[in-house]
C-alpha cells in the first residue's frame, strides 16, 4: 500500500514539492512501541530486562517519513518491523 501511494505521488509530480538541496528527499527515522506485555510474549517479541529482574516483552517498529521545510505535511513510507536477530 505504501509503495503504491509513493509511486502515485512520484507520478502526480507532488514529491517534487518536497525536493530540497539538488532535488534529495529528506527522510528521518522515528521508532514506536506498538505491544507491550511483561505476560503475553511471541518468538518476534524483543524483550527487556529490568534491574528488578523483570521482563518487559514488546514489538517495535522503524517508521520513515518524507519532510520539507517547505511543507506542512509529512508522507510515510514503509514502516520496518524490528525483530530479534542472532548474534
Amino acid at each position: 500500500m505504501f509503495s503504491d501511494i509513493y509511486q502515485l505521488l512520484k507520478t502526480r509530480g507532488i514529491l517534487t514539492r518536497y525536493e530540497v538541496l539538488d532535488k534529495q528527499l529528506l527522510i528521518p527515522l522515528d521508532d514506536t512501541e506498538y505491544f507491550s506485555s511483561q505476560n503475553i510474549h511471541c518468538e518476534q517479541c524483543s524483550h527487556r530486562t529490568h534491574k528488578n529482574g523483570t521482563v518487559t516483552y514488546f514489538h517495535s517498529a522503524i517508521l520513515p517519513v518524507i519532510v520539507s521545510p517547505q511543507q506542512k505535511a509529512v508522507i510515510s513510507l514503509d514502516p520496518e518491523f524490528i525483530t530479534p536477530q542472532d548474534g
